[in-house]
């Protein structure tokens, strides 16, 4: 009985201990992002600002497309290529139509009402 309980109470310790890691290692891994020129994957931005671009197609009006991004070029980016990318098996003159028709600041810190959902969302 012993033996059964040590082995259960080692097996624990061991699983526990298999998925730890040292204290800093995310700090870490974080700064070595950003000193190998990878901002694009930190969030970088305090204030908690947002930029939703808007991508329209000439030919086809009704179409909307929204990306959301911390930096206003790559929400631009990010609508824009979900443009091409939703109008690929139309052909390259309806994917050349696609243009970005508007580009929004929005900080839902200030806009979301107090202790809401999307509040906590975004700390």
């Amino acid at each position: 009985m012993k033996k059964l309980l040590g082995i259960v109470f080692l097996s624990l310790l061991l699983n526990s201990n298999a998925f730890g890691g040292p204290a800093g290692s995310l700090y870490k891994f974080n700064k070595w992002l950003y000193d190998n020129g990878h901002h694009q994957y930190l969030n970088l931005d305090t204030d908690g600002t947002l930029y939703k671009a808007t991508a329209k197609n000439k030919k086809e009006p009704l179409a909307i497309i929204s990306r959301t991004h911390i930096a206003e070029s790559s929400a631009k980016i990010k609508a824009m290529e979900a443009c091409e990318l939703t109008f690929k098996s139309h052909g390259k003159k309806i994917q050349k139509a696609c243009y970005i028709h508007s580009v929004q600041k929005i900080n839902p810190c200030k806009n979301e009402p107090k202790y809401s959902q999307a509040w906590y969302y975004n700390k």
